[in-house]
C-alpha cells in the first residue's frame, strides 16, 4: 500500500491528473501535501510555480517582442506556439491553475504554521501550568503527610487515671474524652 501512495502522490502523476482531471489532481496534491515534511512542501510549491512560469515563457516572449515592436521571427516557431489552440486554451489555463495552486499552498503552509505554533504554545502552557499545580499539590500533600507522621510518632494510648478510659493523645498533655480531666502522655517525644 505504501508504494501505491508514493506513486499517486508523485509530482508527475499529480501534474498529469491536474491537466486531465483537475479534481483528482487536487486530491493527489492534498495527499502529497499531508504526507510531506516542510522541506518537501516548499519544494512542491516552487515546482508548481516554476512549471506555471515555464509554460508562460512563449507568451511572455511574444508580449515583450510586441512591446519592443520587434518581429518575433528571430525566435523560431514562437508565433506558431503562441497561436496554437492547445497553447492558447489548455496550456495557459493549466499554467494559471498551477500558479494558483502554488499560491494557495503557500497560504495554507503559512496559516498552518501560525496556527500550529499558537496551538503548540497553548498546549505547552497548559501542560506547564498543570505540572506547576501538580508540584504545588505534591508539596502540600508531602507537608500534610509529614505532620501526620510526626503526630503518629508522638501519639499513644493513655489510660485515664481517674475513670480508666483509653484515650488517644497526640500531645504532652491531653483531655480525657469521657471525664474531661487532664491526663499526661508519658511517651511524648
Amino acid at each position: 500500500m505504501n508504494w501505491f501512495v508514493k506513486i499517486i502522490a508523485s509530482i508527475p502523476i499529480i501534474l498529469v491528473a491536474l491537466y486531465f482531471f483537475p479534481f483528482l489532481g487536487v486530491c493527489f496534491l492534498t495527499l502529497r501535501f499531508l504526507i510531506s515534511d516542510e522541506k518537501k512542501k516548499k519544494r512542491l510549491v516552487l515546482v508548481f510555480f516554476a512549471l506555471g512560469m515555464i509554460i508562460l515563457i512563449p507568451l511572455i516572449l511574444d508580449k515583450v517582442l510586441q512591446f519592443l515592436k520587434l518581429k518575433n521571427d528571430s525566435i523560431p516557431f514562437l508565433r506558431e506556439i503562441v497561436e496554437a489552440e492547445i497553447y492558447k486554451i489548455n496550456f495557459i489555463k493549466y499554467s494559471k491553475r498551477l500558479m494558483i495552486i502554488a499560491v494557495i499552498l503557500v497560504i495554507i503552509t503559512v496559516v498552518t504554521n501560525i496556527v500550529g505554533r499558537k496551538i503548540g504554545l497553548s498546549i505547552g502552557n497548559y501542560f506547564r501550568r498543570q505540572e506547576e499545580l501538580e508540584k504545588e499539590y505534591s508539596k502540600e500533600n508531602d507537608l500534610k503527610m509529614k505532620i501526620k507522621r510526626e503526630k503518629a510518632k508522638s501519639t499513644s494510648f493513655v489510660r485515664c487515671p481517674y475513670c480508666g478510659a483509653d484515650n488517644i493523645i497526640t500531645e504532652k498533655i491531653g483531655v480525657c474524652q469521657y471525664c474531661r480531666r487532664k491526663i499526661v502522655n508519658k511517651n511524648f517525644k
